[in-house]
């Protein structure tokens, strides 16, 4: 694993990642278990590609108590990244209406949703604004409070300790929690307990194979090594769903848009380097076309999966 301050950028923000922590190993695939695989070097990242399922994961991460803590959301640690600057948080914003009108189109309104690791709180907004009542579940601390300052009830706890009643969601969500987990059949099995029979859980995570990793290689802003476990795929996380005893409703792929990125960002975030030195107007034309069609191929940002329970 290579030491020392490797830095990774986008049109949104720049993360950083100093002198390692503490480190465990991790030397079973997070979706199947297997022990077997082929291991190689991606950037600073030394990952492992599972022989039985493909899922891709890396062979060390850092200690979570070193990782998941106050600063976390604030650019105050050597992880995470500081989310306050109002184009950030406009452009939050507008991820979480994504995310929430997909759901609660496919759901419709007037639900109950948990959101596990709520963060900030920005897509208990959005859902809110959609008509459902909200709880986040949030560990650390200070983004607890920050997301109970925007008026939203939080648990602050791991899920496990939250005393918040089982069996009673309508819908369990998860944004960017997947990647952090080393089993990931176990973490969405948790996350069933939660819902009711018949409810929904929804996680959303890097894509593998999403063009930006692509074209990105080893700068791909969702490498972050040592705090990112595993890189799943379309394929790896509808397994993952179906170990953990859930029914695979869709495996989505999109690439969020922002009304704050130039149409030049919009364009480096689908992995379309050599088309942002396109004039604005021809930028904007091919911005919206080249994201359904990496979303019908599966080659869009992230993997936005949901999952029906049983009952």
């Amino acid at each position: 694993m290579t030491r020392g301050r490797g830095v990774v950028e986008s049109p949104i923000y720049s993360c950083a990642v100093a002198t390692a922590p503490a480190t465990i190993a991790l030397d079973r695939c997070p979706t199947c278990h297997g022990r077997d695989g082929e291991d190689f070097t991606f950037g600073a990242a030394a990952l492992r590609r599972c022989a039985a399922c493909a899922t891709v994961f890396s062979q060390r991460y850092a200690d979570p108590e070193a990782v998941y803590v106050d600063g976390y959301y604030t650019g105050a640690t050597d992880f995470g990244l500081d989310i306050r600057h109002p184009r950030f948080q406009t452009f939050l914003a507008g991820l979480n209406a994504g995310r929430a009108g997909r759901l609660v189109e496919r759901l419709g309104p007037g639900g109950a949703v948990l959101d596990v690791g709520c963060g900030t709180g920005e897509f208990l907004t959005a859902m809110r604004d959609g008509g459902w009542r909200a709880l986040g579940v949030e560990p650390i601390a200070e983004s607890a409070t920050m997301a109970r300052e925007r008026g939203h009830e939080v648990v602050t706890a791991m899920l496990e300790d939250s005393g918040v009643p089982q069996g009673e969601w309508d819908l369990v969500s998860a944004f960017h929690v997947l990647e952090h987990v080393p089993d990931g059949p176990a973490f969405l099995a948790m996350l069933a307990r939660w819902a009711r029979p018949g409810g929904h859980v929804v996680v959303e995570t890097p894509n593998w194979d999403s063009r930006l990793r692509r074209a990105s290689g080893e700068r791909w802003i969702h490498l972050r090594p040592l705090e990112h476990l595993v890189h799943h795929t379309p394929t790896s996380v509808a397994r993952a769903m179906r170990e953990a005893g859930l029914e695979p409703v869709a495996v989505q792929t999109p690439t969020w848009p922002s009304s704050v990125q130039t149409p030049a960002e919009g364009l480096a975030d689908l992995g379309r380097f050599a088309w942002t030195r396109l004039p604005g107007p021809a930028a904007r034309l091919v911005d919206r076309p080249a994201r359904a069609w990496d979303e019908r191929r599966g080659h869009g940002m992230v993997l936005f999966a949901l999952g029906r329970v049983p009952g």
